[in-house]
């Protein structure tokens, strides 16, 4: 399997065919699935990484997600972007230890993976290893810059470590990044006492 867009196998491109209808009209996940499709050959992880697209992002049912996305890890073991979105899902129910398996796969296979950089970022956050922590999340940053997970992680980092000016600029990159989070209320809070504590 190649994956350069020039020189696909006729099977990669059937393949893509008959999963896309997984995804078809919801353009919320269709990025996230063509890039997935770029790496994986296997028909069957294709289709459960669709179906844990959906259920995560459609439909918000994240007990579906996990289970599409370990069956789709179950049917092609070095699909990366499987391994690294269930190692996220995994850190956003505070799965820790399963998150970390999941995300030390994926940069076994990829060791550029920023979804699993970020996920080892973020727990060596929450455990005090902040040096760690940072090195992970700008790693993230440096490809993905828009990232408002690791934005988000790293301004937080920032904050605590007295560096108020880059936290700041960080949480509102953050913001700007995906206006219409959850967490941006929280967020701007804390933006507010950023900006009041630098006077």
């Amino acid at each position: 399997f190649q994956c350069e867009f020039g020189n696909w196998p006729v099977s990669a491109e059937r393949i893509q065919n008959e999963v896309v209808s997984v995804v078809l009209g919801e353009p919320a996940i269709r990025g996230s699935f063509a890039k997935a499709a770029l790496w994986s050959s296997n028909s069957k992880a294709l289709e459960f990484y669709g179906r844990a697209l959906r259920a995560s992002q459609i439909n918000r049912d994240l007990a579906a997600a996990e289970a599409f996305l370990r069956e789709s890890v179950a049917a092609d073991a070095v699909f990366v972007d499987a391994r690294s979105a269930l190692a996220e899902l995994l850190m956003n129910q505070g799965q820790w230890e399963a998150a970390l398996e999941q995300a030390a796969s994926a940069l076994k296979l990829d060791p550029n993976d920023a979804r699993s950089l970020r996920v080892r970022g973020a727990r060596s956050w929450v455990i005090g290893k902040a040096l760690d922590a940072e090195l992970d999340l700008r790693s993230t940053l440096r490809v993905f810059p828009d990232d408002p997970s690791a934005l988000r992680f790293l301004g937080h980092l920032c904050q605590a470590t007295g560096r108020l000016s880059e936290a700041a600029k960080l949480l509102g990159d953050c913001v700007a990044a995906d206006p219409m989070a959850d967490e941006n209320f929280s967020i701007q809070a804390q933006l507010g006492c950023i900006l009041a504590r630098r006077g």
